[in-house]
């Protein structure tokens, strides 16, 4: 049955969509089914553009809100997903005889694979189209990981830079919100749980429920973790970004165990940056995920600067001086100004003088290992003295018998 959806917004553009409800959907979740679909022209409708319309079937009012914020994030970007809008249609209703509103969202329809599918070789999409750019990326993830995570975090900096810049934070970014698309572009989707920086310091709600976290706990922020909503800002993204990074680069997310283990340990554990055997990148992750939000980098500018200049062999060797860690690659700051966070210890003071590390090889990877300069004669001279010595000494004895 073709369903044709057009709002008031629509009217006065002179376009409308329409989409086959008993196609095969795109996708489903808990705010509604996706399906292929087609904007029109009023004055043309023989061309046509294709657009993906969200059906909203869960019609709680939290939900609605949740549909017309992200619908709103209308932000023309290479590496973001474009929305078109929000609308009520007013639609027949078979079981009242009467018309009722129907709620859509419409945006880009992405021929593609989400990055999360694309790590565990999954590089066709649902419609069984093969994405060539997805299987090249695959191929970079088993042989070139450095060349893989230069490419997916490039993209993944900008669209949220771009989003900080429009004056939102994404607050769910993962894998599984990245989408690989035919043609060759990586966007950054799902602003369901977005917010404005100034709705986040209105005088609403401050605290989310408790045992209740926004996004995904393996990603999430100590201060998500704890509901503190009045203390999410870019350094909430930061974070995100910092464990994808460890994830995509490692091949494996930094904790495991149960949502609630993992939340504990986003709040008190280090990362195993061990993992991480590029000091420069694993510098940029320590100082993404620190706990404390003041100790992480202030902008994804700065965290995107720090990164490109992991592809620049000088510029990485000066990273990784000013970031490298001073004893165990393990050591974090503990956050210790935000309420409801366990207290530790601290790692070494940030004015510490940083051990030089060798940074280059021949293949032009950091290899970590620490310089350490001998502050007197070598071992060896003071043990051929000794024994020179002792030989001396020894014919003096016999002479004296």
């Amino acid at each position: 049955m073709i369903i044709t959806v057009q709002g008031a917004a629509e009217i006065q553009n002179g376009i409308y969509y329409q989409y086959d409800s008993e196609s095969n959907p795109l996708g489903q979740g808990g705010m509604g089914i996706v399906y292929e679909g087609r904007c029109f022209r009023v004055d043309n409708p023989n061309e046509y553009v294709p657009v993906a319309i969200k059906k909203i079937t869960n019609t709680t009012p939290d939900l609605i809100e949740r549909a017309m914020r992200e619908a709103s994030i209308q932000i023309d970007h290479p590496n973001l997903l474009r929305m078109w809008g929000f609308i009520p249609n007013m639609e027949p209703d078979p079981y009242t005889n009467t018309y009722k509103t129907q709620y859509y969202i419409v945006m880009d329809r992405l021929i593609g694979v989400d990055l999360y599918s694309l790590i565990h070789g999954v590089t066709i999409d649902k419609s069984g189209y093969n994405v060539e750019y997805a299987q090249k990326l695959y191929s970079l993830f088993i042989d070139n990981r450095f060349e893989f995570v230069k490419i997916v975090m490039t993209s993944v900096l900008n669209a949220i830079s771009e989003l900080h810049k429009a004056g939102y934070i994404h607050r769910d970014i993962d894998p599984s919100n990245v989408m690989v698309t035919n043609e060759e572009q990586i966007k950054l989707i799902d602003f369901g749980i977005s917010k404005t920086f100034s709705s986040l310091n209105d005088n609403g709600h401050k605290l989310t429920k408790t045992g209740a976290i926004i996004g995904k706990a393996d990603y999430a922020a100590p201060e998500i973790v704890i509901g503190d909503i009045m203390h999410h800002n870019v350094t909430t993204d930061i974070y995100a970004l910092g464990i994808m990074l460890f994830q995509l680069y490692s091949g494996e997310l930094p904790f495991s165990g149960t949502d609630p283990e993992i939340m504990q340990a986003q709040l008190n554990e280090p990362l195993p940056l061990k993992n991480i055997d590029n000091p420069s990148i694993r510098a940029v992750i320590e100082k993404a995920t620190q706990k404390k939000q003041s100790a992480r980098y202030q902008s994804v500018e700065d965290m995107k600067a720090d990164f490109e200049n992991c592809t620049n062999a000088k510029k990485r060797k000066q990273l990784t001086d000013t970031f490298a860690p001073k004893t165990d690659p393990e050591q974090e700051s503990k956050t210790d100004d935000m309420p409801g966070i366990n207290q530790s210890p601290t790692s070494a003071s940030e004015n510490a003088p940083v051990t030089g590390y060798v940074t280059e090889t021949d293949g032009g990877e950091a290899s970590g290992v620490p310089i350490t300069s001998p502050s007197g004669p070598k071992v060896w001279v003071w043990v051929l003295i000794s024994g020179l010595g002792l030989v001396i000494g020894g014919l003096f004895a016999l002479l004296l018998i």
